[in-house]
């Protein structure tokens, strides 16, 4: 049956997409006028009649509303090489803490840029950045780059790979302040945990950001958001829960001002 006698030509194939993600089989005619009609069956008529209304709540199906252009994206290979480089770099600094020493002392780890309190406040602000790319062992290591790995190529996409740069390096940092003002503690400091939370606050600032071009609403998204980080960082007893919080809130932000604003879901690419 009918649904949408007033579709506009350019909306179509779009409308069409839409309800083929959904599961939603549909068709669309050629009216009068050059109009098209939407054809769906009566059973899923309530279902596509909220989805429409709520994927173009200002009328956009009748009229030829001009795309909003995506902001300019840095290549493909821009990005690779971003995530590659960062790699590297946990990778080197891992293997110089560990390449003549495979238990390394507390004074190695803070020869290499881990944090305390007592250095902080001595003045080594700069500690709160390099302990981003300081791990203990090799789990940990490892879990913080197979997490950047899945959850890398997707932020690199949505923001381009100097914001996902910097993102990750302001909320690890962000964390690291964090912990440092609320936990002071004499206990060493390091990690990515909180760069890597941060990047996965920084979808759901993204997301919030472009929320009227989305179906879902903005308490869905960040109760994605937190469930992934549920299921990728976690919250083990020996974590830094301050660090990835600070983190977490800080990518969220992060995320929600430098997304690239008024990007229709059309011009995104999925990850």
């Amino acid at each position: 049956m009918p649904l949408a006698a007033h579709l506009h030509p350019t909306r179509a194939n779009e409308v069409i997409a839409l309800l083929g993600s959904m599961g939603i089989e549909g068709e669309v005619h050629k009216g009068e006028g050059g109009r098209r009609e939407l054809i769906v069956a009566a059973s899923d008529l309530a279902r596509v009649d909220r989805l429409l209304a709520e994927e173009y709540p200002n009328g956009e199906l009748e009229s030829a509303v001009p795309r909003p252009q995506p902001a300019p994206k840095e290549p493909e290979n821009m990005n690779v090489r971003v995530l590659v480089y960062l790699f590297l770099l946990e990778g080197l600094n891992f293997f110089r803490l560990f390449r003549n020493n495979p238990q390394p002392q507390r004074s190695d780890y803070l020869r290499h840029g881990a944090l305390t309190w007592e250095r902080v406040d001595q003045g080594e602000i700069w500690r709160l950045a390099t302990a981003v790319f300081v791990h203990f062992d090799f789990v940990h290591l490892a879990a913080n780059l197979l997490t950047l790995a899945l959850i890398g190529p997707l932020v690199t996409r949505a923001f381009g790979g100097l914001r996902f740069l910097t993102i990750f390096l302001l909320s690890g940092v962000g964390g690291n302040l964090l912990s440092h003002f609320l936990a002071p503690s004499g206990a060493l400091k390091a990690g990515a945990s909180g760069g890597v939370a941060g990047i996965l606050g920084a979808c759901a600032g993204h997301a919030i950001a472009n929320r009227h071009h989305s179906r879902y609403r903005p308490w869905q998204m960040v109760a994605g958001v937190v469930g992934a980080y549920a299921l990728l960082i976690g919250a083990g007893p020996r974590s830094d829960h301050l660090a990835h919080a600070g983190g977490l809130v800080s990518g969220w932000i992060l995320g929600w001002l430098l997304a690239p604003k008024n990007v229709s879901p059309a011009n995104e690419t999925s990850g």
